[in-house]
């Protein structure tokens, strides 16, 4: 299912808050990698730190 979040991405405040959700969400779970593709872009993640973007 395809969810538009290009409101969310032009408002700082809530794209925090929204991500922050998501740590604390699945901070204990011992997750190593995450991983997304879409047609548009795909996000690639093994930390917090790091984060590569492949559009």
């Amino acid at each position: 299912m395809f969810q538009d979040i290009t409101t969310l991405l032009l408002d700082p405040k809530a794209f925090k808050d929204t991500v922050d959700i998501f740590v604390d969400r699945y901070r204990d779970m011992d997750i190593s990698v995450v991983a997304s593709i879409s047609l548009t872009c795909s996000v690639v993640s093994d930390d917090e730190q790091k984060c590569w973007v492949f559009v």
